[in-house]
């Protein structure tokens, strides 16, 4: 069994205890490597002072319109910049330049939040996020692999299903803890993953661990997929949430990870009865955003 190794995706550079945006790389994942071009900021805003650090929480984004990317942003003492007035751009290797966008921001818990914001990502590579301040006089910018969907190893929005056994309170197949959802475990344990596929019901899919990934902005995915899940009659849909690890020591990861390929935690994939991945969220996720994801569902 492959072992999972502790990363931060968001984090904030020194202070033990500084709410962080946390997750897990897996050995062999895909890794951003610079090249000898000039760097996004550069491109995007020739002489701007780098004043801001992009804190992204996603280990990769994918080419295409729209492409959803969740950060933090801090100054370079590590002070939280909240809020702000940003505009946020994917700059490709090949140097092309998406058109800028305007973030949203949501407020978090220890005085630190998430943007969120849909670019355009018109070639596969290394690329980076960029923000700018108005003016152009300020920025911030982050790595980040963009690649097609076929070749990122997670599936992707119009791929198929994997089906996999995932624990259950009928069947916890050896998972040490089934939730680490604290003080309560969540409601999503009821059907394994292979019997809602076969089923052919819709699935809200959660990959996460509550209990190792207990920041600000990352730890809180399992309590909003909850949330969402009881704040109404959803009909049909089967709500399954996967713990990453089968050890309370972190040592193993459970197989369904392994077969869905993660290299990193959280994610969140919505699946409808055909097997067919709609939505696919990799990192923070805000309470906003997680309604209109299912409501694409038949219930």
């Amino acid at each position: 069994m492959n072992t999972i190794t502790r990363r931060r995706l968001l984090a904030t550079a020194g202070a033990l205890g500084a709410a962080a945006l946390s997750g897990c790389a897996r050995p062999g994942g895909q890794q951003a490597t610079p090249s000898s071009r000039p760097s996004g900021l550069t491109l995007v805003a020739p002489g701007a002072q780098p004043s801001m650090s992009v804190l992204l929480g996603q280990s990769e984004i994918l080419v295409g319109k729209a492409q959803r990317v969740a950060f933090g942003l801090v100054t370079k003492d590590n002070t939280p910049i909240n809020n702000a007035d940003l505009t946020v751009r994917f700059v490709a290797e090949n140097g092309q330049v998406s058109a800028p966008v305007k973030p949203s921001f949501h407020e978090g818990i220890s005085g630190r939040g998430t943007y969120i914001a849909r670019v355009d990502v018109p070639a596969p590579g290394f690329g980076w996020i960029v923000t700018t301040a108005p003016g152009q006089r300020t920025g911030g910018e982050a790595a980040v692999p963009a690649l097609t969907p076929e070749k990122t190893k997670v599936v992707p929005p119009g791929g198929q299903a994997i089906s996999t056994r995932t624990a259950t309170v009928a069947d916890p197949l050896g998972v040490a803890k089934l939730c680490t959802r604290t003080p309560q475990a969540c409601g999503m344990h009821e059907v394994s993953l292979d019997q809602a596929l076969a089923a052919h019901r819709s699935v809200v899919l959660t990959f996460a661990t509550p209990a190792f990934c207990s920041s600000a902005t990352c730890g809180p995915i399992v309590d909003h997929v909850e949330s969402a899940r009881a704040s109404r009659d959803w009909g049909s849909i089967d709500w399954i949430h996967v713990e990453i690890y089968r050890d309370e020591e972190a040592r193993q990861v459970v197989q369904a990870v392994d077969d869905w390929r993660l290299p990193s935690e959280p994610w969140l994939f919505t699946i409808n009865p055909g097997g067919t991945v709609i939505d696919r969220f990799e990192g923070p996720l805000v309470p906003e955003e997680l309604p209109p994801l299912i409501e694409r569902l038949p219930g």
